[in-house]
């Protein structure tokens, strides 16, 4: 009798025709070469996706054609809320974010609107007066406006009817720098949806 192995001891090997065992194969190494081979081939495969995704990104461009044609309005500036129209030397409209014709928040309102020429601002004695988007300045005779929609002019001195909605200018983000006579009451009365 050879000797005894413990029944939990597993030998890997083979017998040979005379009943032989051959000497155990080391097939251990053999497995971690392959699944080292299988990792560092999907680590390839997946670094080539990576890179033609990331290259398709660099390689689009935009499309052009979905982009409007109109042209902004002239000298507009500032940020998200609020809008100032105008040069230095210009009338200031100061604009909301309300498109022209479109009625945004508020009641009904009724002013005068009342043109500064020093601080170069519309009011209506209390509240600074606020444009919808896209309104643009005029001047007739001398006499300065604004056009607040399509077909509608105010000038200096007419009545404007209008959907308003009150706002405190101290509290309001990225407001222009406004005058103390344009907005006694400390107030911007926005205006939408204007009228004659």
């Amino acid at each position: 009798m050879g000797p005894s192995v413990p029944h939990n001891v597993l030998v890997s090997g083979s017998f040979d025709d005379e009943g032989q065992q051959a000497p155990a194969r080391a097939e251990r190494p053999q497995m971690n070469k392959q699944w080292m081979l299988a990792a560092a081939g999907a680590f390839v495969v997946v670094f080539i996706v990576a890179a033609a995704g990331i290259a398709s990104l660099w390689d689009s461009e935009p499309d052009l054609a979905e982009r409007s044609s109109e042209a902004p309005p002239p000298r507009e500036y500032g940020g998200p809320l609020w809008f100032t129209v105008g040069g230095p030397d210009e009338t200031q409209l100061i604009t909301n974010t309300l498109p022209r014709g479109v009625a945004g928040p508020g009641t009904a309102y009724t002013g005068v609107a009342k043109y500064l020429a020093t601080e170069k601002c519309f009011t209506d004695g209390t509240n600074l007066l606020v444009w919808p988007r896209g309104s643009r300045p005029l001047t007739e005779n001398s006499r300065h406006g604004v056009n607040p929609g399509d077909g509608v002019d105010v000038y200096e001195g007419e009545t404007v009817s209008a959907t308003g909605e009150s706002i405190l200018i101290a509290e309001t983000e990225e407001f222009p720098p406004t005058p103390a006579a344009c907005a006694p009451s400390g107030n911007a009365m926005s205006l939408s949806a204007v009228k004659n």
